[in-house]
């Protein structure tokens, strides 16, 4: 289906000018970024803003900025995503585009996330919030919430203090929690998935098998009910790891290879190789047994 959305795009593109071709183009950049054809992304998604700033369209030049520094940052190239980041906020401010804003300040905490700059992402993240819920946007405020939640648990793992990490780990405890407590409220069903996820891992963490594999088999009945089938690949993959903390090999190399077998059909290369080396893990340690 995406090659035929792409094969579509392609014609569509060819037929149309100015505006209308850059949101073609930008929809085709999408694509090309899920299936892992990164540097063909970018490319695509340059060139969508070069025909927005030549219009002065303010704010699709913010909202390519966005995508561009999605797809930057997939590649590795943080600190090329944080400049162009920067500069959509900027045009954010110049413009009055609070909304814009917000989701600049948000892409900047997940950058800085990345740089393992958690103090300037927390702080990036909270501001994002604290615009969001002026608006009254509850799913971004969700959002932050739960970039909020993963800042402070990795936090947690870079302290070297006990009582600062059961301190990080128990605010990112109650980060993920009002987070699925809203997505919950307003019916997002995805972001309440994200937020149960996140919360498996804690229980993942704490030995709480039992009740980390309850979180995702909820996840994937959600997933299946959204008809996300590539977002069931990572919750089998879950499910694996689950099975191998608690040394139960063949049940997590079953999960791991029904991971795989939907991970290629529906996600990018990127993603297929993590699962490909899970399973060499799994296998190693059967053979160990």
């Amino acid at each position: 289906e995406r090659d035929r959305a792409k094969a579509l795009l392609a014609g569509s593109i060819r037929t149309l000018e100015g505006f209308n071709k850059a949101v073609a183009q930008g929809n085709l950049a999408s694509l090309l970024k899920d299936e892992g054809h990164l540097a063909e992304a970018l490319a695509t998604h340059e060139q969508v803003y070069s025909t927005f700033a030549a219009l002065n369209a303010k704010q699709q030049m913010s909202a390519v900025l966005n995508q561009e520094c999605i797809v930057l940052g997939m590649m590795g190239r943080i600190d090329e995503a944080i400049a162009k980041q920067e500069v959509g906020l900027e045009i954010g401010r110049q413009s009055g585009d609070e909304q814009g804003q917000a989701i600049s300040l948000h892409q900047l905490s997940i950058l800085h996330h990345m740089q393992e700059d958690y103090p300037r992402a927390l702080e990036r993240s909270q501001a994002a919030e604290a615009l969001f819920s002026k608006l009254e946007i509850e799913a971004h405020v969700a959002a932050a919430l739960h970039e909020q939640g993963l800042i402070f648990n990795r936090m947690a793992r870079a302290a070297d203090d006990e009582n600062a990490a059961r301190a990080h780990l128990q605010a990112a405890l109650e980060r993920f929690t009002r987070s699925l407590d809203i997505s919950r409220r307003i019916g997002n069903h995805s972001g309440a998935a994200d937020a149960l996820g996140e919360l498996g891992k804690l229980l993942m963490d704490a030995e709480q098998y039992k009740e980390a594999i309850a979180n995702f088999q909820e996840i994937m009945e959600i997933h299946q009910k959204l008809g996300d089938v590539a977002k069931l690949g990572i919750d089998l993959e879950m499910l694996g790891h689950v099975h191998e903390r608690q040394n139960q090999f063949r049940a997590a190399l079953e999960k791991f290879q029904q991971a795989l077998e939907l991970k290629r059909k529906y996600m990018g290369p990127q993603n297929v190789a993590i699962t490909e080396q899970n399973i060499a893990r799994v296998q190693g340690k059967l053979r160990g047994a």
